[in-house]
């Protein structure tokens, strides 16, 4: 009985780490996404004020 209690949390502390690790990688691809995006940005607006000074 108490093999299959130390199982059961075993596999949930497991489950919960996984579910840790899915949210820190989610975040990190959301802010890399984001950062992409900001570069992306600053390019435009580089290449317009460039375009308009010429």
């Amino acid at each position: 009985m108490l093999i299959i209690i130390l199982i059961i949390i075993i596999l949930i502390i497991i489950i919960i780490i996984i579910i840790i690790i899915i949210i820190i990688i989610i975040i990190i691809i959301i802010i890399i996404i984001i950062i992409i995006i900001i570069i992306i940005i600053i390019i435009i607006i580089l290449i317009i004020i460039i375009s308009g000074l010429s």
